[in-house]
């Protein structure tokens, strides 16, 4: 979780994992340009953890737009999910 992300929200943006180093490295550095309050040193290490990150949430798809935008030009594998609630939990 990157600290801006609000709890709630009917849509997230999540960053899926690559095994690429390449565009880990690239990866890090627009993060790092689009959420400049974190560093890019804490984008790589969380990056090259492996795993999905949730980058934000909003309950309007058009508030992400622009985030998975920037993050498609560089080649990132994001997608903007819906979240979803099964059995009282949250899921996406």
């Amino acid at each position: 979780m990157t600290g801006q992300e609000k709890e709630g929200g009917k849509f997230i943006l999540i960053l899926k994992a690559t095994e690429d180093k390449r565009l880990r490295y690239i990866t890090a550095r627009k993060l790092a340009l689009l959420w400049p309050d974190i560093s890019f040193a804490k984008w790589k290490a969380k990056v090259d953890e492996g795993e999905t990150i949730i980058l934000m949430r909003s309950d309007h798809i058009a508030d992400l737009d622009r985030y998975k935008n920037g993050l498609d030009e560089v080649g990132a594998l994001s997608e903007i999910v819906e979240q979803k609630s099964i059995g009282g939990a949250v899921v996406f």
